[in-house]
């Protein structure tokens, strides 16, 4: 039923180190419940009962690193690689709704397990011990259901950020919230008001990203208004209409608001630039005319919608109206019509942006351009007049419409 658990050679290597000098080393969290369903790890976190020091000393003969001392955290570099070991722990007082006033360093492998956020991710292995799953994160597993450790309460006002991760993880591994967890992650939503703004649209990417999202977005919409606000749920729907591409999930999310409120909102997420002009711009589409197949001026038409807005960003737009356009099948078909002309246009490498173009800034002062606004203009012209069939893209042609137009 479940996945066998394989320790890469190095992590086991670090593992065994730890065994040889009298402490014990687990796997622990993630990397075990990915591999118990059968996934592959991103990473692998390591839980010791040594001490940081006494990690230390167990790799003497390794670059170690001690950057994380205060929390436990000592990597080692072994093979070329950096490996993170952390010594079991319980925390103290959460003043922040997010980091412990101190940490306490135990031996005991059940009270560390005890602090974590889910049982699922509260699960350690080690090969000669076996797994050990104290709180039956394998039957949760088993059950598709993201259950808190102890009191969910208790953890989430620990960790507030563990309401949207609880959301994450069943939109991404496609699990159902525990009820009494499920209740707690609405009655506690305010939390997420301490928690920084990057932390919270790592989660909510992730989340929206997942196979479940929309189910889990509808049941905890209470949670998605506190981050972002009234979304409709029409938005929320179109998300499995669209790939896995954050920014058009986004769009979707804010596709009631005008393009200046949608970035606005993506800007308080601290979200990169490049995100939030993505979103703005899907969003600023939504009223767009787009040419028609039957257009005598088709292919004029989409060579100068890419000249406009480019390849990436053009498909981005098509994609999005083909959502919105569900379930209208002969529109839907119409804009699949005009995403393959835009990818035939493009993949012929026809010129649709002043870079393509056979003359440059340097070319045209030579023939008596100016080096003013007026170069922008005769740029944007030779474009125009290679688009619309007028001129070839060629030196020679260009340069002699440019004489004329600065005449």
């Amino acid at each position: 039923m479940f996945g066998k658990i394989e320790i890469p050679g190095k992590i086991r290597d670090v593992i065994d180190i730890l065994g040889e000098n009298g402490y014990k080393g687990y796997i622990v969290g993630g990397c075990v419940r990915d591999m118990l369903m059968d996934k592959i790890p991103h990473d692998f976190d390591i839980t010791t009962d040594a001490f940081p020091e006494e990690t230390v000393s167990c790799f003497a003969d390794h670059r170690v690193i001690l950057t994380g001392l205060k929390h436990g955290t000592v990597t080692v570099v072994h093979e070329g690689e950096n490996i993170e070991i952390t010594t079991f722990r319980t925390d103290g007082r959460y003043l922040d709704n997010r980091h412990p006033e101190n940490v306490t360093f135990v031996r005991n492998i059940e009270e560390d397990l005890s602090r974590r956020d889910f049982t699922v991710n509260a699960m350690a292995y080690n090969p000669s011990v076996g797994l050990v799953d104290l709180f039956e994160g394998q039957k949760d597993i088993e059950k598709k259901t993201i259950r808190c450790v102890g009191n969910a309460d208790t953890r989430f006002n620990e960790d507030g950020l563990r309401i949207l991760r609880a959301m994450r993880f069943a939109s991404v591994l496609g699990f159902e919230v525990e009820r009494s967890t499920a209740e707690s992650v609405i009655s506690n939503r305010e939390l997420l008001k301490n928690i920084s703004a990057e932390r919270i649209y790592s989660e909510l990417t992730k989340l929206i990203l997942g196979n479940k999202a929309i189910d889990t977005l509808l049941e905890f919409y209470p949670v998605l208004e506190t981050v972002l606000g009234k979304v409709p749920r029409e938005g929320i729907e179109l998300l499995d209409l669209l790939p896995p591409d954050h920014t058009l999930r986004y769009a979707a999310l804010l596709c009631d608001r005008t393009p200046e409120k949608s970035a606005s909102t993506m800007r308080s997420l601290k979200t990169d630039n490049e995100t939030c002009r993505a979103v703005k711009l899907i969003v600023s589409s939504v009223g767009l005319e787009l040419p028609k197949s039957s257009s005598d001026r088709f292919n004029t038409e989409c060579a100068y919608l890419l000249s406009r807005y480019g390849k990436s960003d053009l498909e981005r737009i098509i994609t999005f109206k083909r959502a919105l356009a569900h379930p209208n099948e002969m529109e839907m078909a119409e804009l699949d019509r005009l995403l393959e002309k835009v990818k035939e246009i493009s993949d012929s490498g026809a010129c649709v942006s002043i870079k393509q173009l056979s003359v440059d800034g340097g070319m045209l002062a030579s023939v008596g351009v100016p080096k003013t606004s007026e170069m922008g203009r005769v740029l944007q012209a030779l474009l125009g007049a290679v688009i619309e069939g007028e001129i070839p893209n060629e030196r020679d042609p260009l340069l002699e419409m440019a004489k004329k137009l600065i005449k």
